[in-house]
């Protein structure tokens, strides 16, 4: 496990790069947001204690959203 902090509003993963790493958010917030081919969706807020990317440690394919 790494420790990583990110400036607000930087982006941490990006809608359909590869993953290899599950985030847990142990302080702060991030959103999830999707690109469609005519506009971007905003998902949902996760906060502490939240988790995301886990799919990628069991699905090879590309990342499903942008957080």
């Amino acid at each position: 496990m790494v420790e990583q902090a990110f400036r607000p509003f930087s982006l941490i993963v990006n809608q359909g790069s590869h993953g290899d790493a599950v985030y847990f958010i142990i302080q702060g917030k991030v959103g999830i947001s999707t690109k469609g081919q005519v506009a971007e969706s905003f998902l949902v807020t996760l906060g502490i204690g939240d988790t995301f990317g886990e799919m990628s440690l069991f699905d090879p394919g590309p990342r499903s959203a942008d957080v």
